[in-house]
């Protein structure tokens, strides 16, 4: 089955829409303050941002050359990387132990979310993020367990478990739009893989619908590309789903969804529905479609979906419909509700329909409209939109947008005189004001409640899950039940710099910059330091820099006695020592914007606009501790100068980063433009503003985006550049401070078959006796400790935990040689090295041998060092490294060592090394090009 042109067209631009969040403040911040920070949330700036977070997303990932985001992206990157790590499987499993640390306490956007009707308690629950994938608590929610698989889908859309058999769970996937993991991990187009079903109460899932061969082709032309919502009938164990463009199916084995019940190819985008306790089936049908609606409105099935009774509204039916949402009242299905989304703006409507006599009544002007920055009835488009009905009484109705909202009436009466009963969730009940309610975060996604405590009610949203244990009380208090539900959609990571630091943070959507602490949890502190869309971070020695979108950053001062940073959105929220230092005279700055702090001397940071850097040389004393707040933002932070002399010819700048030793204070920029990437060098980058060198790599066209520099911490001179763009190569090497580039994408650059992913970020670590280079893709994260140019071969790090997730930034620490990796969608991880560093004594014995041979290692058995000795026929250069029997290696003794012909002999100290069986290899690249390869078995004995 095939769309037509327009519709994918149609989709693929309606997919990099990625709407406006709305951000969470805390109290202490004064009103005023606050409004500037979220003035966001006005209509006319919801349209400034939504388009700037597009523009940004889409200058990241277009091809350079016809400036189009292939629509195929995500399914191809990730059918190449299971090919890559298939070839590479051979080679070395990972440099690195890793651990998910977090945040723990921070969740993420959540749509999805059921209780399980089997446990009694109401304490067994299945979440889903919508880029997360599925997780499942037992203890109702003090604690999470991912239950979906690295390579499975986790984009998540709605879950649904059959009432008449409970041990059964299907969840969809694909989220149309609104999910920013599209453009940070899937081409523009996060594209799920039809529908999952688990049979063992959701520990396990297995997808469904693979016989139709569209459904993992890579473009929208499935009707199982984006299903919306899965359910269950209570009466017949009949499945239904609803899709994005295709219109509504029915199962009747639960596993084959060959009968379409309602609309054609097309002719909706968006379709809903709901099933009664009794088995009736209320449908909604928008106007908006692909080509010419047809059957546009709301239906009533009393047959399980085998004919339609018409029960829209009359002429108070909007005449344009996007999104809706249709809800019986359980405790009467002769009464239900309709919210709907009448696209463009924030325009809804509220219908209460009587589906006994076909009677309906428009309520929408009795809707919550408070007014003031955060106090209208705010969809954001439809990206967060909720209806439900309470199970007991029919007119408790809840309504979501950026805020929850209740009526007692079914919003039979105005709602403008009752706004401490009515606002429930989300920002703070004030018409002034931006506060937020406590344990509960704006922009609704899914209200459910406990069929054995029907008061009990669980809310999803983009800050995670919440829950309340009286939703019909007076006050109605949150909880929040996010720990170890780490489904957190990161942009960047910061660890903390000293050897042994628990410290970390990282700009993310929608949750600000959240900082926490690892490894004690009786001392773990989780806080938001920014508020709004988090964006860059850096650790100091005596402050810490976070910022939010479009580049505003904050100077956060570090308490002496925990080591904490000191903010004004944090908990407990700091009035002092902290300011706001960007330029705001710049005025070119990105949604996701770059600053770079200069490691060796925290008094100096660069910041670009648009061609040009700023620099600040007393970031720390200018202001002498007093704040610098709100109030002072028409002004610039002291000490700011724009450096002219060193702006790029014509590209924006989009990465730059400062070497630590070997040089310092090396400058290295790059910018993107529709003439090709530019890059530039710039030494004594804290002092000089004249004189910086063009390093571009040659033969590079097309609008190319850096998206990360990567600077050895230790040679000034090594560099990575990284372009994010699909369908280019994306990562380039110099040794020598960009006089010469070589690309190094190697086994992860694709092909006419298969896309190879995007390239995030890139980092470069020295320490346990080798050099290991990192890079993050929108396929996982990647190392290797040989740069072979077009040759070098990558191999992905921690497949069974962080999998094929989008890995948006990298951190390392060179005190104790720890990696951390933000994701987009899995929250924050941390790597601490494999490798044992051995003692290693090389002997070189003077005999020309006929041939090249590895020796058996003596003595074998040992304890705890051995002999291991090769001949070389040809002058060669020589890498050799111990496996252990899963094939990790543990110890890397040569690398890349320049040796003569000859006979050779290297004293192995396993002193570091458990007892075992081990693989000691040999690969000898010799001089006339041809690569030697031997490996033998050795045995250490304690």
């Amino acid at each position: 089955m095939k769309l037509s042109t327009p519709i994918a067209l149609l989709a693929a631009s309606a997919l990099l829409l990625l709407l406006i969040p709305v951000h969470q403040t805390p109290a202490p911040v004064p009103a005023k303050a606050r409004y500037a920070v979220h003035k966001s949330l006005e209509v006319e700036d919801e349209e400034y941002f939504n388009d700037g977070r597009e523009e940004y997303f889409n200058e990241l990932l277009r091809n350079p050359v016809t400036g189009v985001i292939p629509s195929d992206a995500r399914t191809s990157e990730l059918s190449h990387a299971k090919d890559v790590n298939v070839k590479a499987k051979s080679l070395n499993s990972g440099f690195f132990n890793w651990e998910e640390v977090g945040p723990n306490k921070v969740g993420g956007r959540t749509r999805a979310l059921a209780i399980d009707l089997s446990d009694n308690t109401g304490n067994t629950l299945i979440a889903g993020g919508v880029s997360g994938g599925i997780w499942k608590t037992t203890d109702g929610g003090t604690s999470w367990e991912k239950k979906t698989q690295t390579d499975q889908s986790l984009s998540v859309s709605y879950i649904a478990q059959n009432p008449l058999t409970p041990s059964t769970w299907y969840y969809s996937s694909g989220e149309f739009d609104g999910n920013s993991a599209s453009s940070r991990g899937g081409g523009g187009i996060y594209r799920g893989s039809g529908l999952w079903k688990s049979t063992d109460n959701g520990e396990t899932w297995n997808p469904l619908l693979l016989d139709d061969p569209d459904i993992l082709n890579g473009s929208f032309d499935s009707p199982f590309d984006y299903i919306s919502k899965v359910m269950v009938s209570p009466t017949t164990g009949n499945v239904f789903i609803t899709t994005n463009g295709f219109g509504v199916f029915k199962s009747t084995d639960g596993d084959t969804f060959e009968q379409k019940i309602f609309g054609g190819d097309g002719e909706h985008v968006y379709t809903d529905i709901d099933i009664a306790p009794n088995g009736d089936i209320l449908l909604y049908s928008s106007s908006e479609s692909f080509g010419e609606a047809d059957s546009v409105g709301i239906f009533l099935s009393t047959n399980d979906g085998d004919s339609w009774i018409n029960r829209t509204p009359g002429f108070s039916y909007p005449f344009t419909s996007s999104r809706g949402l249709v809800k019986f009242a359980p405790s009467n299905p002769t009464i239900a509700y309709a919210f709907i989304h009448e696209g463009g703006g924030s325009s809804v409507s509220f219908f209460e329909l009587n589906l006994s006599n076909g009677l309906s009544f428009n309520r929408t002007d009795n809707l919550p409209n408070y007014g003031g920055p955060v106090g209208g009835r705010h969809s954001q488009g439809d990206y967060n939109m909720v209806l439900a009905v309470h199970p007991t009484d029919p007119e408790l109705v809840f309504i979501g947008g950026i805020n929850l909202f209740r009526t007692f009436d079914g919003f039979k009466s105005s709602t403008q005189n009752t706004i401490n009963q009515t606002w429930i969730g989300g920002y703070a009940a004030s018409e002034t004001s931006i506060n937020r309610f406590s344990n509960h975060h704006p922009d609704q996604h899914v209200l459910i409640f406990d069929p054995n405590q029907p008061n009990r009610a669980w809310s999803g949203h983009d800050g995670g899950v919440s829950v309340t244990q009286n939703i019909a009380n007076a006050n109605v208090f949150w909880s929040k039940r996010d720990n170890g539900y780490n489904v957190t959609q990161m942009y960047t990571v910061a660890i903390g710099p000293d050897q042994d630091d628990d410290r970390i943070m990282g700009g993310t959507q929608d949750n600000g910059t959240p900082y926490f602490r690892i490894g004690n949890e009786a001392a773990e502190v989780e806080n938001d330091l920014s508020s709004g869309d988090g964006s860059d971070a850096h650790f100091g020695e005596n402050f810490v820099w976070v910022s939010t979108q479009f580049g505003s950053v904050l100077r956060l001062g570090i308490q002496t006695s925990t080591g904490n940073p000191m903010s004004p959105f944090g908990t407990p929220a700091f009035n002092v020592n902290w300011s706001f230092v960007n330029p705001t005279s710049a005025s070119q700055t990105r949604f996701v914007h770059p600053f770079a702090i200069n490691p060796t001397n925290e008094n100096v940071m660069f910041y670009p606009d648009g061609r040009n850097i700023y620099r600040n040389t007393q970031m720390q004393e200018s202001d002498n501790g007093e704040q610098f707040t709100f109030s002072q933002r028409e002004e610039d932070y002291p000490g700011w100068k724009r450096l002219d002399d060193i702006a790029l010819p014509s590209a924006q700048v989009s990465a730059l980063a400062v070497s630590y030793s070997n040089p310092p204070n090396r400058l290295y920029y790059a910018g993107n433009s529709d003439f090709g990437p530019e890059i530039f060098r710039l030494d004594n980058a804290n002092i000089d503003s004249t004189g910086a060198v063009n390093i571009q790599i040659p033969n590079l066209g097309g609008s190319l985006y850096p998206h990360d520099i990567a600077i050895n911490p230790e040679n000034g001179d090594e560099v990575i550049v990284v372009f994010a763009n699909y369908e280019s190569e994306g990562i380039f090497y110099s040794s020598d401070a960009g006089a010469t580039w070589q690309g190094i994408e190697g086994n992860l650059l694709g092909d006419e078959n298969n896309l190879g992913p995007s390239i995030r970020a890139a980092a470069i670590l020295p320490g346990a006796g080798r050099t290991i280079y990192l890079i993050g893709t929108s396929t996982g994260v990647y190392s290797t400790d040989q740069l072979q140019g077009a040759n070098t071969i990558w191999t992905q790090e921690a497949t069974d935990l962080i999998g094929f997730s989008v890995v948006a930034d990298i951190d390392v620490r060179v005190a104790d040689n720890v990696v951390a990796i933000g994701t987009h969608g899995r929250g924050v991880f941390v790597g601490t090295p494999t490798e044992v560093v051995s003692t290693i004594e090389e002997e070189t014995i003077q005999a020309a041998p006929g041939s090249f041979e590895l020796a058996q290692n003596f003595p074998n058995p040992f304890n705890p060092a051995t002999t291991i000795t090769y001949s070389l026929n040809t002058e060669s250069s020589v890498s050799l490294s111990v496996f252990d029997l899963n094939g990790r290696r543990v110890a890397s003794i040569l690398q890349n060592q320049p040796q003569s012909s000859g006979n050779h002999s290297v004293r192995f100290d396993a002193s570091a090394l458990a007892s075992g069986v081990y693989l000691y290899r040999i690969e000898a690249m010799g001089s006339n090009g041809v690569s030697q390869i031997a490996s033998r078995k050795m045995t250490l004995i304690k």
